[in-house]
């Protein structure tokens, strides 16, 4: 388990990448979990998960591991970008 927030371990734990980001979107009353990707360090996927947090939310809103300051560059990118474009970018910079 991890001490982040939308972070756990992946296949048991073993492998190159053994920890995955994931975020739950709650749409028309039916939740349904996202899966953003998987991270060879559990503090990357907890900032994948925080980028799509602020995407979803928006800043203001987003509960995230860090502190939301820290991606006050990307923040009106995210927001532009939504749930979808941000798990998008965030799976290309996993690979």
């Amino acid at each position: 388990a991890s001490r982040f927030r939308g972070v756990s371990k992946a296949h048991g734990g073993k492998g190159p990448k053994p920890w995955v980001a994931n975020l739950t979107i709650t749409k028309d009353g039916k939740s349904r979990q996202i899966h953003i990707a998987y991270f060879a360090r559990k503090e990357d996927a907890a900032r994948a998960y925080d980028r799509v947090s602020i995407a979803k939310l928006g800043h203001a809103e987003a509960k995230t591991n860090f502190p939301v300051a820290e991606y006050r560059a990307e923040w009106a990118q995210l927001e532009a970008l939504g749930v979808e474009g941000a798990v998008a970018r965030e799976r290309q910079r996993a690979k």
